[in-house]
């Protein structure tokens, strides 16, 4: 599986971000947006990518991707440049340049489709981001990561697939990262998710349940072992912001 051509990066940044006291997609860390900042990792690991929030859209939507709220069941249409003419992609399928100059088409907004997009529940946590993700995207899979944890590592992607095809790897539709041989330590936002489970997904969902880790058990997700623990470390409060980490 050649993630350049069967992924698409979903950032979540959907959460309200009480502990940080503002909206955390856009906290600055090291003098750039945490969201932005997943955003620039992520981009050259998979096919297309977009961004889940649920406020701010008008500060979000010059950085030229999709905006996907959490139960936005719109499949955004094709970005177009400031003349209004389609913009041009390279080989990867994504825009060229910077993460910059979103139309309005990207934009799923509060007031778009009312009867379909109410504000979301602030207690659906990350999958009702993630199932946002596997309703919009147009690929087979998606890999999500937290807009929090700003080291997360640069071949994500290619260490999820190369797990999933490994010749002993068991059949699975899902995979999740930890940092612990005994597949302990999990960081299970870190995921790669097949479309075929966004069924399975909106039940858990419809349910009550919110626990990422519980429904990746159930889906007999694959755990995927990264040797850097530094690497998924988070930011959640002012003062873990201010501390920083060490840059990757």
């Amino acid at each position: 599986m050649d993630p350049l051509q069967h992924l698409t990066g979903l950032v979540l940044a959907g959460g309200e971000g009480r502990r940080l006291g503002q909206e955390k997609g856009l906290a600055l860390w090291q003098g750039q947006p945490l969201a932005l900042r997943a955003l620039e990792r992520l981009r050259p690991q998979v096919k297309t990518i977009a961004l889940n929030v649920n406020r701010c859209f008008d500060v979000y939507a010059p950085w030229g991707v999709p905006l996907w709220r959490d139960n936005g069941i719109d499949r955004p249409k094709a970005q177009t440049s400031q003349t209004g003419q389609p913009s041009q992609t390279n080989q990867m399928g994504l825009q060229e340049g910077p993460l910059k100059s979103a139309s309005a088409s990207t934009l799923i907004s509060p007031s778009s489709s009312p009867s379909r997009s109410p504000s979301p529940d602030p207690l659906m946590g990350p999958l009702a981001g993630v199932l946002a993700g596997l309703l919009n995207m147009q690929t087979e899979w998606l890999l999500t990561v937290p807009c929090d944890a700003p080291l997360f590592p640069l071949d994500l992607a290619q260490q999820f697939c190369s797990a999933l095809n490994a010749p002993d790897a068991p059949p699975a539709r899902a995979a999740f990262a930890c940092t612990a041989p005994n597949g302990e330590d999990k960081h299970p936002v870190m995921a790669l998710i097949h479309r075929d489970l966004a069924p399975s997904l909106a039940q858990f969902l419809a349910q009550g349940e919110r626990q990422v880790g519980l429904w990746l058990a159930q889906q007999k997700a694959l755990p995927v072992v990264f040797a850097d623990a530094q690497a998924f470390a988070n930011v959640n409060t002012p003062s873990e912001l201010e501390a920083g980490l060490t840059p990757a």
